[in-house]
């Protein structure tokens, strides 16, 4: 969650990264694997947003099919 914030800082001119995407994923899986599947549903919503902005909305990229995988996983946790 840290990590987040400071790329936030860093990349404040380009608000749709891929970087931030990522740690965006990977917040929502931490969440994931400790159980609150609340939390890491936002996350990876928030993530899954960005990828879409970042490729043009191809949801056959690699990143935003992993990212779909997890909050469905997320999901079915529930």
């Amino acid at each position: 969650k840290q990590a987040y914030e400071i790329m936030k800082v860093v990349y404040a001119k380009i608000p749709n990264n891929s970087f931030i995407a990522k740690v965006l994923t990977s917040i929502g899986n931490i969440y994931s694997l400790k159980g609150d599947n609340q939390t890491a549903l936002e996350y990876l919503e928030q993530s899954y947003d960005m990828f879409k902005k970042v490729y043009n909305d191809n949801l056959n990229h690699p990143n935003i099919v992993s990212v779909l995988a997890n909050i469905q996983k997320a999901k079915n946790a529930n």
